[in-house]
């Protein structure tokens, strides 16, 4: 599986198979990869939406509605499910990027003696796709592990 970190799409590519080996791919452009999963809405009428919320302290907030609290629970199918988070539905790869850097924006950070903004929370940002009846086709996870030290 290919992570990609929220807060540098575009950029750093980390293969979580082998921790520790980020390479760098540049690209012309930030939202390249954004293009080219939106160049599938064009010929279809798949449905896109994202969701973020952080995990800081034992506590998750939503990143994308005023860092509301969320709760995280367990379904009768034995899924987790993070309660009252909000999923944003974005038409074109410019609101994606922008809805992921609002999140981004909102996490908790503080100064670090080697960087002033540091985040100090575990992040996840979902980006949904649902097919015309809603049910949903894939989701691909963006995740953004703090490292605590």
């Amino acid at each position: 599986m290919l992570c990609i970190r929220p807060d540098r799409l575009g950029e750093d590519l980390h293969d979580e198979r082998n921790p520790g080996r980020g390479h760098t791919r540049p690209l012309r452009h930030r939202g390249h990869r954004f293009q080219v999963i939106f160049s599938f809405i064009a010929r279809s009428s798949l449905t896109f939406t994202v969701s973020f919320f952080e995990i800081y302290e034992g506590r998750l907030f939503d990143l994308l509605n005023d860092r509301n609290k969320l709760n995280l629970l367990e379904d009768k199918n034995q899924h987790i499910q993070v309660q009252g988070l909000v999923e944003r539905p974005v038409n074109n790869p410019s609101e994606m990027l922008a809805a992921i850097e609002y999140g981004q924006s909102a996490r908790t950070t503080h100064a670090t003696t080697s960087n002033d903004t540091s985040s100090r929370s575990h992040a996840i940002c979902q980006i949904t796709v649902r097919q015309p009846d809603g049910s949903t086709l894939g989701k691909l996870l963006l995740v953004d592990l703090a490292v605590l030290t």
